[in-house]
């Protein structure tokens, strides 16, 4: 069986092992020499084998990152592709095509699809738009430029990170010296030292992503996605959600159009690539792009409905199967369907008892995989200011109104009632009066509700009771003996369940 190489497994990655193994290949994964890994990195590895395992025993731990143990690999599995599987995959799996005279990209400008820096200096001479950016050695450098410029905020990072770790927004010099400090002194998210920083204007507009495939050096657009974030008063800007661009507009066209001018800037030639752009008043500028697919929550299903296609399938033809890379970048992008990713927002820091979330998303229809793994773990939420903070990820799918209205009843009790849905406390309250017609006109029966001895019923029961009637497509419901303190939160449940008030009736809405 011929060999497919694998290295970094890790996130989307990851399931290249799946769709290798599905393809009739056998997948070899491969985990570069790290001295000083992080726990947070370590821990990605771990999710990463435990997934290839399901399709492989070859999984390698390397000792060593020297030429001859790379060398090693090379003879023992002679392997017909090479695959990045994450950004600290790809140096060693453009070196590691090379070698093997496999298709790949330039192990030569492997530094400016890693190095943020690197990057913006590669736009530069290609003349394409870029953020104003440099880098520096110290704090004392990052006061001095920020006094040259006179513009704030300012963004710092490490150069070649992933993730949001090190990545701050100053807006003082105070604040400026105190995080070019502590980024200095600390390391990346793979643990390595960060020796410089960079810094960079802070560029102002809406955030899109662009991912792609390459084959030949010909660029395929895959997916493209908008970013709305939600100011945390002056703790930053929280994401609120990623959605599917599925009919371009002049704008979105232009931020898709600048991608493709970056990748050829950054030499990419073979595989994925995931593009951060901001669109600004000076037009799209790029945030960074890294030659891996992209990481977050994805239900691959939902991704085939909506695109046709999994960015793990499109980029391993790209490899493997150039004749049907050729045929996918013919082809116009025009999503069937919408997706979104809803990242879920809390505004205090608590321990929490119970998740009545998870009782609702049951009867939401675009509802499709989410990730609140630490949560369940914790039973706690933080402030969320990052991705890091959320208390989990959703991902809708379906038409563009199912999704808009799952997505708002979401926010809605996000904003309303975020107790009503990570509770503090398991929720009793006194059981309404809940009647229900199941025809226009027709006989009014009570509803039987889970209720407890004294009348009381749990909220999340009351979810599930109420969301019994969402299958029904012509049922009535009427509300009575609503507790004053149930009253928001029995409203958003009822608009939550496609249900509108008319005149005291909750009806139906239709929503294709």
């Amino acid at each position: 069986m011929q060999n497919i190489f694998i290295v970094e497994a890790v996130s989307t990655g990851r399931f290249y092992a799946k769709e290798i193994a599905w393809r009739g290949y056998h997948p070899v994964v491969i985990y570069p020499y790290l001295d000083n890994i992080t726990d947070v990195y370590s821990q990605y590895r771990a999710g990463g084998s435990d997934y290839a395992r399901r399709f492989t025993d070859d999984i390698i731990f390397m000792d060593s990152g020297s030429s001859e143990a790379y060398q090693k690999l090379l003879d023992k599995y002679q392997p017909i592709a090479v695959v990045a599987g994450s950004e600290l995959g790809v140096r060693a799996a453009d070196y590691l095509a090379q070698k093997a005279g496999l298709p790949g990209n330039n192990p030569a400008t492997a530094e400016c699809r890693r190095n943020k820096f690197a990057m913006v200096e590669a736009l530069q001479k290609a003349g394409v738009p870029a953020i104003r950016s440099a880098k520096l050695n110290s704090a004392d450098e990052c006061l001095k430029l920020a006094a040259e410029w006179n513009t704030w905020p300012v963004v710092i990072k490490p150069l070649s990170g992933a993730g949001t770790k090190g990545v701050h927004f100053c807006s003082s010099m105070d604040e400026l010296r105190a995080k070019a400090s502590e980024v200095l002194a600390d390391c990346d998210m793979f643990g390595f030292g960060n020796a410089q920083i960079l810094m960079q204007e802070f560029a102002k507009g809406t955030e899109f992503i662009v991912n792609t495939v390459s084959c030949k050096g010909r660029h395929a657009i895959t997916d493209v996605w908008r970013y709305r974030k939600i100011a945390v008063g002056d703790k930053g800007n929280a994401y609120d959600y990623a959605k599917l661009v599925t009919r371009p507009d002049a704008d979105e066209q232009a931020v898709m159009d600048y991608a493709l001018k970056v990748l050829d800037a950054l030499g990419f030639e073979y595989g994925p690539s995931h593009t951060e752009i901001m669109l600004t008043e000076r037009g799209p500028l790029l945030i960074e792009t890294g030659a891996r697919p992209m990481g977050a929550v994805h239900d691959i299903d939902a991704m085939q409905e909506a695109l046709g296609h999994f960015i793990i399938d499109v980029s391993l033809d790209t490899y493997i199967d150039p004749a049907a890379a050729e045929a996918f970048a013919a082809k116009p992008y025009q999503p069937a369907k919408t997706i979104m990713t809803k990242v879920f927002i809390s505004q205090e820091c608590a321990d929490i008892k119970e998740i009545p979330l998870f009782a609702l998303l049951k009867y939401l229809p675009a509802v499709r995989k989410g990730d609140f793994a630490y949560v369940k773990n914790t039973m706690h939420v933080d402030v969320t200011v990052d991705l890091a903070t959320t208390p989990g990820e959703l991902q809708l799918c379906g038409s563009e109104a199912q999704v808009m209205h799952d997505y708002a009843a979401l926010r809605a009790f996000e904003q309303k009632a975020f107790d009503l849905i990570f509770s503090k406390e398991v929720h009793y309250f006194a059981a309404p009066q809940v009647m229900v017609s199941l025809t226009d006109g027709g006989e009014w029966l009570e509803l039987a509700l889970s209720k407890r001895s004294g009348g009381t019923i749990r909220w999340a029961d009351l979810i599930e009771d109420l969301g019994s009637l969402a299958g029904s497509t012509d049922v009535e419901v009427k509300l009575s003996g609503v507790a004053l303190e149930l009253k928001t939160g029995l409203e958003l449940l009822m608009q939550a369940l496609y249900f509108e008030n008319d005149g005291g009736v909750w009806k139906k809405k239709l929503v294709s």
